[in-house]
């Protein structure tokens, strides 16, 4: 080899292997570009305003703040965290078991449910007592009386105990088929009675009383304390009733006896009177005990009134 040979330096033959590209590199490049570009629109936006420079075209000159390399370093470099929301705990809903709902009424607060009946909350008049009395209309119900049913949930009894009814035991049997009467009566059914000999006896004070235990119990007591006596003149009790607010669905008519010529002519009267007033007929079921001498008048009543006619033969239950 010679000289010149010798310093000629010594070339490999293999050509020089290319360093691998880091596949990151371009997503870091990318990253980086974006993150300059919105710095710099952020930076472009974020203005503060100038102070006039007096130049007659009105153009003021504005500042704008600029953020240095080692700035711009040191926000590239921090790593932006994602923390979590912060979470309040909730607490666990309260669970109401059945039971809960079942609790026990008071025997006070049944009373005070009780003597306030629906009757009582009509009978204002007006809007009100026509509201009652469709309310109770579409209630629906019956009643039985000496074995005549009547529609409806708001019955009169209107009861013959002059002296007559002394007679065959016939006051025992009306006692019996009254108190059997109201007790089948529903619990939202209201009743009232008023007997009748030369006067009007309203049991129940002129008004409506609900069905419930405690005033059928209050009723029976008082039919037990009426002895009959004394002459047959229905007109007082039937102006009692068809002045009750709301009227009633059905009025039982029962008597043992006959009227004279002013009772019956008084007793037409009243009816009729009520009638128009109220534009409505309220059936009346009229029922002979023992004696028919009025069946003839009874029954024009009944036809005339919408209800029937019922003769009940003998007094024994």
């Amino acid at each position: 080899m010679s000289e010149h040979d010798a310093e000629k330096p010594v070339v490999d033959a293999k050509p020089a292997r290319r360093r691998r590209a880091d596949p990151l590199l371009p997503f870091a490049i990318a990253t980086s570009l974006f993150a300059h570009l919105a710095l710099a629109v952020i930076a472009a936006l974020v203005v503060l305003p100038g102070e006039e420079t007096g130049d007659p075209d009105g153009i003021n000159e504005l500042e704008v703040a600029v953020m240095t390399d080692v700035e711009l370093t040191e926000l590239l470099e921090t790593t932006l965290t994602n923390p979590s929301p912060a979470t309040q705990q909730m607490a666990e809903p309260e669970v109401f078991e059945l039971e809960d709902f079942q609790s026990e009424v008071s025997d006070a607060s049944l009373a005070s449910l009780e003597s306030t009946s629906l009757g009582d909350l009509g009978a204002s008049g007006g809007e009100d007592a026509a509201a009652g009395a469709q309310f109770t209309s579409a209630a629906g119900g019956s009643a039985r009386f000496f074995g005549v049913e009547a529609r409806g949930s708001r019955f009169v009894y209107i009861c013959d105990v002059s002296g007559s009814m002394v007679r065959e035991q016939r006051m025992q049997r009306l006692r019996s088929e009254l108190n059997a009467s109201i007790t089948d009566l529903l619990e939202l059914a209201h009743f009232s009675i008023v007997f009748y000999s030369d006067g009007a006896y309203p049991l129940t004070g002129g008004r409506w009383v609900q069905a419930s235990e405690r005033f059928r119990e209050e009723a029976a007591r008082n039919i037990r304390a009426v002895e009959p006596s004394g002459g047959t003149n229905p007109v007082p009790a039937f102006q009692i009733v068809l002045d009750m607010t709301p009227l009633p669905d059905a009025i039982y008519f029962m008597t043992d006896g006959d009227f004279d010529e002013k009772v019956t002519a008084a007793l037409t009267a009243t009816i009729e009177r009520a009638a128009r007033s109220s534009r409505r007929r309220v059936p009346i079921h009229a029922i002979t005990f023992g004696s028919d001498a009025e069946e003839r008048y009874l029954r024009g009543i009944a036809r005339r009134s919408g209800g029937s006619y019922t003769h009940i033969e003998g007094s024994s239950p």
